[in-house]
């Protein structure tokens, strides 16, 4: 039996040597036994198949139902944070923003603004914002400034 490398450098190194076995292995057993070249292959310590449930355009995609996840994947997101401030306050903008989520759905949050008043001049804050899913909000976690 074959394994999954043995079978990728058959088919890179000699695609017509490749193909012509994939018509004997089929000839040989007759149509509709069951048997391919390619899924008829043991797994290597280096090499495994995939299905192709787990891909798109030809890549693992973790969204797919043919990826087993394992602990959590964060999802990302595109779009913009922009501030204002004074001495004493900042007002967060943000526009655009879409998150983007392991299982492939998306929430496009709403644009809006925040501020934050009775800051102190010459000190570092850290904001860290959040999606709540409750209340469909963006949100920021409260005592994680200054």
């Amino acid at each position: 039996m074959l394994t999954i490398s043995q079978i990728e450098a058959l088919r890179k190194t000699s695609p017509q040597l490749y193909e012509a076995m994939k018509r004997l292995a089929g000839a040989t057993l007759g149509p509709n036994q069951g048997w391919s070249l390619d899924s008829q292959v043991t797994d290597g310590p280096n090499f495994a198949r995939v299905g192709t449930d787990a891909l798109t355009s030809g890549k693992v995609d973790p969204s797919k139902p043919g990826v087993l996840a394992k602990g959590s994947i964060p999802p990302s997101w595109s779009g913009s944070f922009t501030y204002v401030s004074t001495a004493s306050t900042l007002t967060w903008s943000w526009s655009g923003l879409i998150i983007y989520r392991a299982d492939g759905s998306t929430t496009a949050v709403p644009n809006g603004t925040a501020a934050v008043t009775g800051l102190s001049p010459a000190t570092t804050y850290y904001f860290y914002p959040y999606w709540d899913e409750l209340n469909s909000a963006l949100n920021r976690v409260a005592g994680a400034s200054g």
